[in-house]
């Protein structure tokens, strides 16, 4: 099944989770195989970061009005980054809020 084809429910409120969830593991498994220990705390704390950034980042998007496309990149990169990525978001929203 296509994902143009998924119902609109699924496209709206599981891709994006769902993206940075799988982008967030993929950095996770990198961490594994340079050495890292696994740990099921450190696992799920880790993805929860990841779904998190990945949410607020397809939010932005959404809410800038740019394509399913561009949200789901952004879903995907934010969900890799984990919390880095709500650490930068945070350093330019206080940026914007100083000028």
């Amino acid at each position: 099944m296509k994902m143009q084809d998924a119902p609109d429910w699924v496209r709206e409120y599981l891709a994006i989770p769902l993206i940075a969830l799988f982008a967030g593991m993929t950095r996770y498994l990198g961490r594994i195989r340079a050495g890292h220990r696994f740990g099921w705390i450190d696992f799920a704390a880790e993805m929860s970061a990841c779904i998190l950034a990945g949410v607020v980042g397809g939010l932005i998007c959404q809410g800038m009005g740019l394509p399913q496309p561009w949200q789901w990149a952004v879903a995907a990169l934010s969900g890799h980054m984990g919390g880095r990525s709500i650490g930068l978001l945070q350093d330019w929203l206080r940026r914007k809020l100083e000028d």
